[in-house]
């Protein structure tokens, strides 16, 4: 697990939009008999394994890594725990078009259905995992992870054996665009970002000339519907770099700027929405908080009172099924 360079991040009640494709209120979590839910959390926290409350794959949910024991799950937009996936969750998690969850725990990724608690598939790499992406075109499962240096591993078609693996220098994260392409941000000798390809029907990666240089942390890579989105993590604020690919050349499209947060962790995008795990400046408390995407601005919502000892590494979104 890389050591995010901030004091840290978690979560608490969100109250508002829904996002893109979502819509409607969510149903109560508890049911006719059910124990009540403040109980059920305490009862499995104290048994320490991974639990789900019931109805919870009715609702949507942030997975937020590295909390609640393993990856603390939280319904939204209400903020709510309910549930944790016990001993999994070390470094940046992703998801998939269908709503299963990647989570990452040292030199594997587990894989969950959308509310489950056992994994339905394992992918194994050569070292600690650091972050991933699925292809939503094929199914192929990446991701980058660190053996005496950075490389990828890309799992053919959602196949958990025999990856191909490739050498990327300095590589920090990877995701897929809407055409199946595969791209790695890294750093440089000069402290800037470097961006990495491999295209759909490519056999190596080839190293993109970025129009304008991008200096600060390189953080997550994800298509958000219509561009790369670069996160940048560092002061004075956090930042997405929205670059449009043309042969060997990447050229900043906008950038957005989230306001008031100075240090964030690693984000997920999905509907218009970007969720970022964070610590407010000369607060303990660790939180999580929804901006529009990409407007940026200030937050649409704060989510807090997770879990105080929580330390997360990244957080990622699953519509209800």
């Amino acid at each position: 697990m890389r050591s995010l360079d901030f004091s840290r991040y978690a979560l608490s009640g969100i109250v508002a939009a829904m996002l893109t494709g979502c819509g409607g209120s969510q149903p109560p979590i508890g049911r006719p008999g059910a124990m009540p839910k403040t109980s059920a959390i305490a009862l499995h926290a104290d048994r320490g394994k991974s639990w789900m409350l019931p109805g919870t794959s009715s609702e949507n949910l942030l997975y937020l890594t590295f909390g609640c024991g393993g990856t603390c799950v939280v319904s939204y937009p209400d903020g709510k725990l309910v549930g944790t996936l016990s001993g999994v969750g070390d470094a940046a998690p992703c998801a998939d078009g269908n709503g299963n969850i990647y989570i990452p725990q040292q030199a594997q990724l587990q894989e969950y259905a959308h509310g489950g608690t056992t994994p339905i598939a394992t992918f194994r790499a050569g070292g600690l995992i650091d972050g991933c992406s699925v292809d939503g075109t094929t199914g192929n499962v990446a991701v980058v992870y660190v053996n005496g240096g950075p490389t990828v591993a890309v799992f053919q078609n959602g196949s958990d054996d025999n990856p191909t693996t490739y050498t990327v220098e300095q590589s920090q994260y990877c995701g897929y665009d809407n055409n199946g392409n595969l791209f790695v941000d890294a750093y440089t000798s000069s402290r800037l970002t470097a961006l990495y390809e491999l295209p759909a029907d490519g056999t190596k990666f080839q190293q993109l000339s970025l129009i304008e240089s991008i200096n600060g942390f390189p953080s997550q890579v994800q298509w958000d519907g219509e561009y790369l989105s670069l996160e940048r993590r560092g002061a004075p604020t956090v930042s997405f770099y929205r670059l449009s690919v043309s042969g060997s050349e990447a050229s900043v499209v906008s950038k957005v700027r989230i306001r008031g947060l100075r240090e964030g962790g690693l984000s997920w995008i999905y509907g218009g929405t970007v969720f970022i795990p964070f610590a407010r400046q000369g607060h303990k408390v660790v939180l999580a908080g929804a901006w529009k995407y990409p407007k940026g601005g200030k937050p649409l919502n704060v989510l807090t009172h997770i879990d105080k000892r929580a330390d997360f590494q990244g957080v990622t979104y699953s519509p209800a099924t």
